[in-house]
C-alpha cells in the first residue's frame, strides 16, 4: 500500500505559508472546522476521490496559555473502519497567531474514503486536548 503526504514548499521541505484563504474557502468543494476553547482548526477540500485530494489546512492558537496548537488531515478506509493519522502540522507562534499549509494526500489502493481534521492543544508532542470533524459523506 503507498500513502503520499506532500507539502508544497522549498527545496528544503519548508512548509508554504499561505497567506491568506478566502480564495481557497470560496472556491473549495468541501470545508470543515471543529474548535475549543484555546484551539481552531480548519480544513477546505478540493478534487477528492478515494485515491486524491487537495487540502488547505489552518490553525489558530486562541488562548495565551504556553502551550503550542497543530493540525492534521485525517482519512479513513470504509472496508475497514479504521482511521489514519497524517502529520501534524505545528503552529509554535503563540496566542493569536494562525498557520496555513496547502498540501495533498494520495492512497494508490483508494483509500481515503472519508476525510477529515483533527486539531490539538499540545505540550511538546503530548495531545492536551483535540477535537475531530470528519466531512459528511464519503467515496467508494
Amino acid at each position: 500500500m503507498r500513502n503520499t503526504l506532500t507539502t508544497m514548499g522549498t527545496a528544503a521541505g519548508a512548509f508554504l505559508l499561505v497567506m491568506g484563504t478566502a480564495s481557497t474557502a470560496a472556491a473549495a468543494d468541501y470545508w470543515e472546522e471543529c474548535a475549543l476553547v484555546d484551539v481552531r482548526g480548519q480544513g477546505w477540500f478540493d478534487n477528492w476521490t478515494a485515491s486524491r485530494v487537495d487540502i488547505s489546512l489552518q490553525v489558530q492558537d486562541t488562548k495565551a496559555d504556553g502551550h503550542h496548537v497543530a493540525i492534521r488531515f485525517i482519512s479513513m478506509d470504509k472496508r475497514t473502519n479504521k482511521y489514519k493519522s497524517w502529520p501534524w502540522r505545528h503552529n509554535y507562534d503563540g496566542a493569536g497567531t494562525s498557520k496555513y499549509w496547502d498540501t495533498y494526500a494520495s492512497d494508490s489502493n483508494g483509500r481515503l474514503n472519508s476525510i477529515g481534521i483533527q486539531a490539538a492543544v499540545m505540550e511538546g508532542s503530548e495531545v492536551i486536548s483535540n477535537c475531530l470533524k470528519m466531512v459528511p459523506g464519503s467515496r467508494p
